[in-house]
């Protein structure tokens, strides 16, 4: 009886060993699981695959006052977004861009309140107009080029002049020319030297005194690069009147593609010029799919 018991006991160690060795070759422990190294880009473009990413919808709107006692008018147009799922994001988004708006009144107010109305003509009005246009919409970001006309009541000439607004919807703030690039210590220096190196070999074979604009207007500063926009192809770098070239020479855009930007610019415009470039359903009641 005893020479059983030991039997049965001895089996039943075997058999719990041969049980304990199975589970532990069959299931991977910490230290031996075997990791696979995946794509983060190729993992995001799949969970974006299969979701519904809404694109704003912007819409044209129009402010327009005339006041002849003050001796001014204008007429301004400007954008406001419209997302399904997000409400509460595009209403911010919209109070970015009046303030922006409102931003470009006040200067023109300002610069008809210094008019000297004593020596101009009492039937002369000072006029302001500015028109927009999208230069990339995404998920994510949208830029927006304003390109505005200004005339102050006795002056030779009205001004004109552009600014862009880049505008990240998500993360819910205003992009600068700097963040748009992966190292923000590098992206004035490439600014300057890309465009120097573009508008000379335009603008110097017209008239060589031009250079010394060129290079005052081109410097590695905030100032000269302010207007810089995001488009599907790359980054469009926009000089306003007398900054690169007398007036007469109007706008100077240097366009940079995106072949030429490599590596350069911040992972997140990357991802935004590749959904803007993508065809993403938008996300409305009839395409969102019942839960």
């Amino acid at each position: 009886m005893e020479s059983t018991m030991r039997i049965l006991v001895v089996l039943l160690i075997v058999l719990l060993g041969g049980l304990s060795a199975f589970y532990y070759f069959s299931t991977d422990t910490p230290s031996q699981k075997s990791y696979t190294k995946t794509d983060s880009a190729t993992v995001d473009a799949s969970l974006l695959a299969n979701k519904f990413i809404e694109v704003p919808a912007l819409r044209d709107n129009e402010e327009k006052v005339s006041n002849p006692k003050e001796r001014f008018a204008y007429n301004v147009h400007y954008p406001s977004i419209a997302l399904v799922g997000n409400p509460n994001l595009a209403k911010e988004a919209n109070t970015v861009i009046k303030t922006f708006v409102n931003d470009q009144l006040t200067v023109f107010r300002e610069n008809v309140a210094d008019l000297n109305r004593e020596i101009t003509p009492r039937d002369s009005i000072s006029d302001f107009t500015m028109r927009w246009s999208t230069t990339l919409i995404s998920p994510t970001i949208v830029s927006v080029r304003f390109d505005s006309s200004e005339y102050i009541a006795g002056a030779a000439h009205p001004n004109s002049r552009t600014s862009i607004l880049m505008y990240d919807i998500e993360r819910r703030t205003i992009l600068s020319t700097v963040d748009l690039f992966a190292s923000s210590t590098l992206a004035l220096p490439y600014l300057s030297t890309y465009t120097h190196t573009k508008l000379t070999q335009t603008t110097t074979e017209v008239n060589p005194e031009e250079d010394e604009l060129v290079t005052l207007g081109t410097a590695p500063t905030t100032e000269n690069f302010l207007n810089v926009a995001i488009t599907p192809l790359g980054l469009v770098v926009i000089f306003n009147p007398y900054q690169v070239a007398p007036y007469a020479r109007g706008i100077q855009e240097v366009r940079i593609p995106l072949s030429e930007l490599s590596l350069l610019l911040a992972p997140r415009i990357n991802e935004a010029i590749g959904l803007a470039s993508t065809n993403i359903r938008e996300a409305t009641p009839e395409t969102v799919p019942i839960e």
